[in-house]
Parts: structure tokens; C-alpha cells; sequence
């Protein structure tokens, strides 16, 4: 299947009615790239949603209870982490598509992370997965567990496997 390449946004040519005439640059696009992407042998091409686990915030705050009454110092602050990342686990959600790792807050798409810019991935502590990291060609991402982390593998054996990796 043929697609053209429009940031982290793929739509098929079908779709896409193009005229030489009409200059690229009036939509605000430097160059248009023209692409075959097929998924990776063994990939789902469905949309992967990871569900939420809520263990590391509410983590956080049974462990900040106690501490806020020995020291407000000490547990207020872990207290307030907890509380926010229970927000962000309640609205944030990962989207394993066929080309992207996508971000969402509710039905709003806040950032897309095509496999094609990937170089590697890591699930840090496996008796207690805490943190998820990825790194891109040109920055690095370390994200909270927030979502199931047996999906989440799954998801990235199958779509960016460890052979994959740059």
C-alpha cells in the first residue's frame, strides 16, 4: 500500500489528489515523500490502546501517608507526585499503531513517535517494571509506568524488536 508521508501522519495517495501546479510550499510542507510501508513480519496491523494500571501512583500515596506524618516534607511531595501521575494514568493513553508509537490525552493526539526514528527501548527493572524508555535519533524518552507493562512488551517486540534496534 502506497502512502504519503505528511509529518507523523500518513494518508493513503488514493485520498491525496496532488497537481504539480498547486505548490507543496502553500501547504506549508517543504517536500513531499512518497512511501511503501508495510508492517514488520509477525506485527498486528490493528491499533494497540495499553490499558491503564494505577500500582505505581497509588503506590506513591500509601507510601506518602505515612511519611507526611513523620515528616510533611518528606511525604508531601511524594504525596503530590502520586496524585499526579494517578491524573496522568486516568487520561494519558499509548497507541501502538502499524508505523508509530502515538500519544493521547482523551481523543486529542499530543505526539507521535514513528518506529522509523527509533533506535532503541528498554523496560527498566523487570521484577517491578517502574520505568519505560525509548530513545529516537534525536532525543531520549523515559516515561512512568503507567500502562500494563506485558502489553507494552508485547507491543514493542512486535513492532520494533530488539534485532531491529540501531
Amino acid at each position: 500500500m502506497t502512502f504519503l508521508a505528511v509529518g507523523c501522519e500518513l494518508q493513503p495517495l488514493e485520498w491525496v489528489t496532488y497537481s504539480p501546479a498547486a505548490p507543496v510550499a502553500a501547504a506549508g510542507l517543504d517536500r513531499v515523500v512518497n512511501m511503501t510501508v508495510s508492517p514488520p513480519p509477525g506485527a498486528a496491523a490493528d491499533t494497540v490502546v495499553l490499558p491503564p494500571m494505577y500500582w505505581l501512583p497509588l503506590g506513591l500515596v500509601c507510601l506518602a501517608l505515612p511519611l507526611y506524618w513523620f515528616n510533611p516534607w518528606v511525604g508531601g511531595p511524594i504525596l503530590v507526585l502520586g496524585l499526579f501521575l494517578g491524573f496522568q494514568t486516568a487520561t494519558v493513553r499509548l497507541h501502538f499503531t502499524v508505523t508509530a508509537l502515538e500519544l493521547y490525552r482523551g481523543q486529542t493526539q499530543i505526539r507521535c513517535f514513528p518506529y522509523a526514528d527509533w533506535l532503541n527501548w528498554e523496560i527498566f527493572w523487570s521484577p517491578i517494571p517502574l520505568l519505560f524508555y525509548f530513545r529516537e535519533v534525536n532525543s531520549i524518552h523515559f516515561t512512568p509506568m503507567l500502562f500494563d507493562p506485558k502489553t507494552l512488551r508485547t507491543c514493542l517486540e512486535q513492532r520494533f524488536p530488539k534485532e531491529q534496534a540501531k
